[in-house]
């Protein structure tokens, strides 16, 4: 009767364990949850842009390489500032200027001119 009573209690034991979250000595691992991580690349987009343009419209020649100076530490030549605004830019008032929609694909590979600097 007593060895009944020692294995009864042994498995109340082993139960009041598990409502602590622990089952045989070790903790139970929490699931987290995952969030997009695109999302937040673009968020993190969004913030950029905001910050060095001043119309929150699209970046100008100026602010394109104030934002490249500032972020990445790049420094490029004024050729290859020209020929990345015609190739990415849209003409407005006879300048090129980067729009907000077409910044975030700057970062995306494989012919993004930023995808290095994800």
């Amino acid at each position: 009767m007593g060895s009944k009573y020692v294995d009864n209690l042994d498995v109340h034991i082993k139960d009041t364990k598990q409502f602590r979250g622990k089952v045989g000595g070790k903790t139970q691992k929490k699931t987290k949850k995952r969030t997009k991580r695109r999302s937040k690349c673009i968020n993190t987009h969004n913030k950029l842009f905001n910050k060095y343009s001043k119309n929150n419209e699209y970046l100008t020649k100026r602010e394109c390489i104030h934002l490249m100076k500032n972020e990445y530490k790049l420094n490029y030549n004024n050729s290859i500032i020209v020929s990345f605004l015609n190739i990415w830019g849209k003409k407005i008032n006879g300048n090129y200027v980067i729009m907000k929609d077409t910044f975030p694909k700057l970062f995306k590979g494989p012919n993004g001119f930023l995808r290095d600097y994800k």
